[in-house]
Formats: structure tokens, sequence, C-alpha cells
């Protein structure tokens, strides 16, 4: 199996942005150092719990302190961003730094209509995320780039463009099966010659004992409550909520949860029934000291 990391930086009032980014370096350094093959962080728009609106500013920083991970950002969300200025922004990155970029291209959340309006107002009018993809160009300087989703429109769009195709299995874990093989047969049919790629999320929470894996599933709930209400940007840490419902079962059957070998395991189970190219691990979202624990656990695995 492939591993990669998808890091949401999460936020906490009690560090600094630059404390928070020092420490993204340091996990992407880990990540490197234990064999993952890519590092990837979430551009968030307008929640305080997570922390990176701006990932090519914070790629170029990484990209420094590093020497082969592949560095990315999964969701560049249309309509925020026009093409044009993304295939300027991403081919200066990619002449500078020389193939270690990946980028990712997703459709917005129709709820984030206002961020839109404050990007890209003109992209509001224009015919689609469907033909934004098509002006996205695949030049020698471009990084490798992905359509990030967890629908068949999203699927058709990777596999007629020849791209990977990054499925958001902690956002939305039913039909799954269905999509990826329509993604595989779409790019099969369109480009015979090349090879498909299916990236797969998932939230990961690795302990040494069952027990204090489900006391850490029990933190991540509430965190999970706390970012899925209607103004996270309210919100500047989870301990000032007390009781947040959520049903459970709607987040138990998108992440996966025990001690190292039985983590293990259930990613396997999950690589061969969705026939997944390579996992990108969130680890233990909610509480950012005890990501790196399990991204070393995880990595000592791969070993």
């Amino acid at each position: 199996m492939k591993f990669g990391i998808l890091d949401y930086l999460p936020n906490t009032k009690w560090l600094s942005n630059r404390k928070l980014l020092d420490n993204r370096i340091e996990t992407a350094k880990l990540a490197e150092k234990y064999g993952f093959n890519r590092y990837w962080f979430s551009d968030q728009k307008r929640n305080t719990l997570l922390v990176g609106r701006t990932p090519e500013l914070i790629l170029s920083h990484l990209v420094k302190h590093t020497r082969h991970i592949q560095l990315g950002t999964p969701a560049v969300l249309y309509p925020f961003y026009d093409a044009e200025k993304i295939n300027e922004s991403y081919s200066i990155l990619g002449q500078v730094y020389d193939g270690r970029f990946n980028l990712g291209y997703a459709q917005a959340p129709q709820d984030l209509i206002f961020w839109s309006m404050q990007l890209n107002e003109e992209n509001l009018v224009k015919s689609g995320f469907e033909n934004e993809v098509k002006k996205i160009k695949q030049t020698k300087f471009m990084p490798e780039i992905f359509i990030m989703g967890s629908t068949m429109e999203s699927a058709q769009i990777a596999g007629e463009k020849g791209v990977g195709f990054v499925y958001t299995f902690h956002m939305q874990p039913q039909e799954v099966l269905e999509i990826i093989k329509h993604y595989r047969t779409v790019f099969k049919n369109y480009h015979p010659n090349k090879n498909s790629l299916v990236l797969f999320t998932c939230f990961v929470i690795v302990e040494d004992s069952h027990e204090k894996a489900e006391d850490e599933w029990a933190s991540f709930l509430k965190w999970y409550a706390a970012t899925s209400l209607p103004n996270p940007e309210e919100i500047l840490d989870i301990s000032e909520y007390g009781d947040t419902s959520i049903d459970e079962t709607l987040v138990d059957e998108k992440s996966v949860r025990g001690t190292p070998l039985e983590v293990l395991n259930q990613l396997k189970e999950l690589e061969e029934k969705y026939k997944v190219d390579e996992f990108l691990l969130i680890l233990n979202i909610h509480e950012p000291q005890k990501s790196n624990r399990g991204l070393i656990t995880i990595g000592q695995l791969m070993d």
C-alpha cells in the first residue's frame, strides 16, 4: 500500500499561525523520512478551526524544507479561482521546484457562494466546473493534476481529462465502488495507453490500545460536530463547546481507528474492496500534537 498525508491544519488559540506552520514543516519532514508518498493540505475558506487558505504560498515554503516528497493541495475550489490564474501560479511553482507539486481541483460547495463572489465574481456566470477544468493546461511545468470529489460527475471529468481521481471517502462513503469503477472505465476509454490513479481519503485514529483509540474517537466526534456547525467561523477552539451532537454512524463509516495492526488491516480491506492505489490519511485532526505520533506509527508499519 502507498500512503500520503492530508493535513487539515487544525487551529488552536494557544498557538500562533507561525507556530502552526512551523509544526507543518516538521510534519512534512517526518512524512518524507518515514516514506510517505505525498504531503497535502487543504484549502479552507471560512473555518477558523482550519488554517490554510492560501495553499500555494504555504507550498512554496514547505518545499524549501523537504527534498523529494510530493507536496500539494487536494482541492483548489471552482469557482473561487479562475483556471488561467491557476495555470500561471502553479506553472511558476513547477518551473522553480521541478516536479515536486500536485494540484487537486474541485467544485466548491454551494453554501460557500459568498467566497465565490469575493474571489471571482465573474466566474459565477460562466458555464461550469467541467469547462473550467478543460482550461487547466497540462504543460511541462504544471504540477500533476487531480480531480477531487465523490460524484459521478467528478469521476467522469477526471476520466475524460486523463488525470488522477481523489475520492473523498472522509466526506461521502456511499456509492464508492460505483463511482470509482466509473472513473476507471471512462479513463480507459479516453486514454487506453495511460494508467488511471485513485487516491482515497479517510480519517485515521491510531493508538497503542483499542481503548485509547475509542477515547480519541469520542474527542474526534466533538471536533467533527464543531466544524460542521452553520457558523464555524465563530469558533476558535472545540473546548468552547459543551454538548455537541452528531449522528455517529455517519462519521463511523468514513473513518478507520484502532491499534496499529487494526488500522493496517482496515486499510487493507478498503484497498481490496475499492481497488485503491494510494491512501491520503487524515490523522488525529482534532489534536495536532498527536498527528505526528500517528504518522510515525504508520510509517514504521510501512517498513
